[in-house]
């Protein structure tokens, strides 16, 4: 039995994928994350990394299985500006303790913008979630309470939550440095709060969808004329009823690129009901569109 296990192990570590370098200089995207919520397809949840001139400098999403993606990846905490987040769903969320975590022994100073939505009638506020988890005198990891208040001054940075209103009609600038700017808009995602982000250097651009059904035109604005488009193919077009109030069908991804015509264009979020179906679906959101359709793998580089 022990060395059954212990040739599975073997055989687990040797199945995971090596990342591959993002080019030093220049835009680009790594998929820290190209997977779903369940751990039978080899991936790692949601999360995604953009990379300027050799550094990581925001972070999109933190599901399960990112924290290890982005150590491996070479990013270091203290290069980011902001982490942005789509919506609290476990598989987007889960890691962000554990990078907090991490950073505790790195040598940020600065503080840390997270963004994410304002709260639902199931859903807390992003702010109160960080607070649930940090919270020096309630929260779960309430030993890493100093992030939220550090009276002693033994933490080595503060984070910052800002959540953003999923009631508004249009898009909003959550985050701009001059460099680096941060644009969103509220998506529908059956009743969870989520959000699209859209992120610009200087004039290039990078959409990440999130989760949603991608049916409303203040989505296909902020998409369109994007270098490139991180799509979620999380279902088949057979999605029941139920699947697609929460997803975007190949179809309806088919409309978007159709419609706002991204340079490129990276199908990510692969579930068991649509990773076994990834040529098919390649095919019908490329129809009509001009542009390269890429399948996202953990530890992909595209860059701009």
């Amino acid at each position: 039995m022990l060395a059954t296990l212990t040739a599975l192990a073997a055989a687990l570590v040797l199945a995971a994928p090596t990342p591959r370098g993002c080019p030093q200089e220049g835009i680009a995207v790594q998929i820290l994350g190209s997977g779903g919520p369940t751990g039978d397809d080899g991936r790692a949840s949601s999360g995604y990394l953009v990379w300027i001139d050799g550094r990581a400098r925001v972070l999109v999403d933190a599901g399960g299985g990112t924290f290890q993606r982005f150590a491996a990846s070479g990013a270091r905490i203290e290069d980011l500006e902001a982490i942005a987040l789509t919506h609290l769903h476990v598989d987007h969320t889960s890691d962000l303790p554990a990078l907090l975590k991490a950073a505790w022994f790195g040598d940020r100073e600065r503080p840390l913008a997270i963004f994410g939505p304002a709260g639902g009638p199931d859903f807390p506020a992003t702010s109160a979630f960080v607070h649930a988890l940090f919270d020096p005198d309630e929260g779960a990891w309430r030993y890493l309470g100093g992030y939220l208040d550090d009276e002693d001054h033994a933490h080595p940075f503060a984070v910052s939550v800002a959540d953003i209103p999923v009631s508004r009609g249009e898009a909003m600038t959550a985050y701009d440095d001059g460099k680096v700017r941060l644009e969103t808009v509220a998506v529908p995602h059956g009743d969870v709060p989520a959000l699209a982000w859209r992120v610009e250097i200087g004039e290039r651009s990078i959409v990440f969808m999130g989760d949603q059904r991608a049916d409303q035109q203040r989505f296909f604005d902020l998409t369109r004329g994007a270098d490139l488009l991180i799509a979620h193919a999380a279902i088949p077009s057979e999605a029941s009823k139920s699947a697609r109030a929460l997803h975007a069908t190949p179809t309806a991804l088919s409309k978007l690129v159709r419609a706002t015509k991204p340079g490129k264009v990276a199908l990510s979020h692969w579930m068991g009901r649509s990773l076994h179906q990834q040529k098919p679906i390649r095919a019908i959101v490329a129809k009509g569109y001009a542009g390269e359709v890429l399948l996202a793998e953990d530890g992909m580089c595209v860059g701009l």
